[in-house]
């Protein structure tokens, strides 16, 4: 997929955030706890592993991301509110997944369109959003017609939401396959040796 044929059917989605989803996703540990550490003339990156480090967090630094930036804060804040305050500051994009922290750049950005079958946007929003994955910040967008769900992020957030759709889809596919086949079982017919027939007259 190019990012051309993406691009062109942007005017045709409609966000998926219409569809009204449940809001919901996976939370940073405590993201509301005061963050007490302060720095001054610290490099970026090394302020994102101390970050993690201090809040017993598994993080994933874009390559891209280096120590020549430096940070200066000298004002505590949420643990929430310092990495918002570093991704607006250095243009950073950030989510946790349950497990890790993926810290990336903004110029790292992936949009991927995601072909339906089974499925239409809202039931793939709602079912995101009960999983956790659902980040409200990214863009989420489908177009019913075209059965197309398209999500732009952070490189590990689209692949997470790609892995999660595909799921979805392939989950519904068994489903359907079962409930064909429960509607359809019963002796097989064919197998059996046709009766004989008396015919009058023989």
């Amino acid at each position: 997929m190019t990012v051309i044929w993406a691009l062109a059917l942007l005017p045709a989605l409609a966000p998926a955030a219409e569809e009204q989803a449940p809001v919901t996703r996976w939370l940073l540990p405590q993201e509301n706890e005061e963050y007490p550490f302060l720095g001054k003339n610290q490099g970026l990156r090394a302020t994102l592993e101390t970050f993690g480090r201090n809040i017993r967090v598994a993080v994933s630094i874009d390559e891209e991301i280096n120590n020549e930036a430096s940070v200066s804060i000298d004002q505590r804040m949420s643990r929430r509110a310092y990495l918002d305050r570093l991704s607006n500051e250095f243009g950073l994009l950030w989510f946790y997944d349950g497990v890790m922290l993926h810290v990336s750049s903004v110029r790292s950005v992936e949009t991927e369109i995601i072909p339906l079958q089974d499925n239409d946007g809202g039931t793939v929003l709602d079912v995101l959003s009960q999983l956790g994955i659902y980040q409200e910040k990214f863009v989420h967008a489908s177009d019913p017609k075209r059965r197309v769900f398209l999500v732009s992020g952070p490189a590990a957030y689209v692949t997470l939401v790609k892995k999660a759709v595909e799921a979805i889809e392939e989950a519904d596919r068994n489903d359907l396959a079962v409930v064909r086949g429960t509607e359809i079982s019963g002796p097989d017919l064919t197998s059996l040796d046709s009766p004989e027939i008396d015919t009058p007259g023989q």
